[in-house]
């Protein structure tokens, strides 16, 4: 009994993940994103995209990623050291190129950073009474982030620019981002290739696809809950020391009083740990109270993370707020009814006009936005050719745009007085250079989804030595994605779950490259 709710569960969640990632692969088939880059404005359009000249650009990124990986193969088959110096390096890399990314680029121009920084640089100086408490009650999931930035802002108080520290902090993040999804590649199968092809596709994929708005703490977030990931699952259940699983929560807590979006993943990983609970069959009853117990604390993580953020938040700035924050369900509501030039469901004030137009009273807001979604929902229900209108267009504009945001979110694009861009970089954002590395990373979105539907495929037709961990990984994007077709839509707000099947990309090609030479090999014995 405890063995078929392990298979189903399992077949459930991989059947899943192959339908989600192949309609967003076919998205990217047919159509593309052009971003018209003009100063102060960015408008996005839909096009029509040759899929010949789209799958003979992920055909080259793969038949490249293959070729890397067999150099790769035959240099670390004698020395396994060189593996972890590859990977390394390959970290290097990605914190090189992102530290030259978001020197130019990256800066906050609008609103929210703006109010997150500047309440932590008031809070370093002293300065408590000019702190905007009413954005605070609007926004309280953004008061995590102040206290993250805290320290970076008693560094500028000693007349050093915290905020450079805090870019660096960033790019230091991705360096750890790049070296745990190596180390997650390589559990998944125990194969050092694995561990160094997670490493190379990060070096095509991360650095560009960083963004400016660090308010919402998603690289930040990324690192700790992808720590969660490796600590949580890959080691705690080969081992059970528990130390491993206090570093989990350690890494849950950070992640998700950075970046709410992080609630996803634990709930990813209470799943995986359930299930495995349930369904081991080992009379360990240590380990099983163990594995019971950080499940309990997990949820406990979860629940209580964003609010002790929000309680510490009102003792360092000694006030007693009373929160009117904006409901969830007006969030939903311009997620499922706004048009805007940027996207559908994407920002257009509506949630917090709501909010305004009825005095801040939350529960009044709170009715009209579930109201609101409730009507939309319906409307897509006796009207499917215009739910698949709106969703489709949705989805494009989420997980086709291969910068996730990085463009968007620029000096270039937003136009802030007070820094001095390069004109290297204006030529670099508008000129052709730009595009032809737009292509090309459409080339390695493509890859990845391919390669991921290549992976779950063959889990789905038959089950190999895999560690269960892939699972959490399968279940943070299922997630992500249903969640992201009815909240806000940003294309930012897919970064995560895009990171996290990097693995599944990761381990599939070396499965692929066996394949290949397991072919030739037949070949040969043939003629002979």
């Amino acid at each position: 009994m405890n063995k078929l709710f392990e298979i189903i569960c399992s077949r459930v969640i991989k059947l899943m993940c192959f339908l989600i990632i192949g309609v967003v692969f076919v998205v990217n088939l047919f159509w593309g994103i052009d971003l018209l880059v003009k100063k102060h404005t960015e408008k996005l359009i839909f096009t029509k995209r040759n899929a010949i000249e789209y799958l003979l650009g992920v055909i080259i990124v793969a038949i490249a990623v293959l070729l890397i990986s067999e150099f790769i193969r035959h240099l670390t088959r004698k020395n396994k050291k060189l593996a972890n110096i590859v990977v390394f390096f390959s970290a290097t890399i990605v914190f090189i190129e992102s530290v030259i990314w978001m020197k130019n680029a990256m800066f906050y121009p609008i609103a929210d950073p703006s109010a997150v920084w500047q309440a932590a640089t008031h809070i370093a100086k002293g300065e408590l009474d000019s702190i905007d408490y009413f954005y605070f009650q609007l926004c309280p999931h953004q008061r995590g982030m102040v206290l993250i930035m805290l320290p970076f802002a008693f560094i500028g108080r000693n007349h050093v620019r915290g905020w450079i520290a805090y870019k660096l902090f960033n790019c230091v993040l991705t360096f750890g981002i790049t070296m745990v999804v190596a180390r997650i590649s390589f559990a998944l199968r125990k194969k050092e290739e694995d561990k160094c092809m997670g490493a190379v596709i990060c070096i095509l994929f991360l650095p560009i696809a960083m963004y400016a708005s660090y308010v919402y703490g998603t690289i930040c977030s990324l690192f700790f809950l992808l720590t969660a990931f490796y600590f949580g699952i890959f080691v705690f259940l080969s081992n059970r020391k528990f130390r491993y699983a206090l570093l989990s929560l350690f890494c849950m807590f950070f992640s998700n009083i950075s970046y709410s979006g992080a609630a996803i993943g634990i709930v990813a990983i209470i799943i995986i740990l359930s299930v495995h609970l349930f369904s081991d069959k080992q009379d360990d009853k240590i380990a099983k109270k163990k594995e019971l117990i950080l499940i309990v604390l997990s949820i406990f993580v979860m629940l209580f993370s964003g609010r002790i953020a929000g309680k510490t938040f009102e003792i360092v700035t000694d006030s007693e707020t009373n929160p009117n924050s904006i409901p969830i369900s007006c969030y939903l509501m311009m997620g499922l009814n706004s048009e805007t030039e940027i996207g559908p469901g994407g920002y257009d004030g509506s949630h917090l006009l709501c909010l305004y137009a009825h005095e801040c009273d939350k529960k009044k807001a709170d009715k009209i936005g579930i109201e609101k979604s409730k009507e939309a929902i319906k409307n897509y229900i006796h009207n499917p050719k215009k739910a698949v209108g709106f969703f489709g267009k949705k989805i494009i504009w989420q997980w086709a745009d291969p910068t996730f945001g990085a463009v968007s979110h620029s000096v270039y694009i937003n136009g802030v007085d007070e820094v001095q861009v390069s004109p290297r970089f204006v030529d670099f954002i508008a000129g052709n250079t730009m595009k032809m590395i737009l292509r090309m990373l459409g080339g390695v979105c493509g890859t990845i989804y391919l390669l991921n539907l290549i992976f779950i495929s063959g889990k789905l037709i038959k089950e190999k030595e895999y560690h269960i961990g892939y699972l959490v990984l399968g279940i943070f994007f299922i997630g992500g994605f249903v969640f992201q077709l009815f909240w806000e839509s940003k294309s930012r707000y897919c970064f995560p779950y895009m990171v996290a099947i990097i693995p599944y990309a990761s381990v599939q090609v070396n499965m692929l490259r066996g394949w290949i030479k397991k072919c030739c090999y037949a070949d040969k014995k043939r003629k002979l």
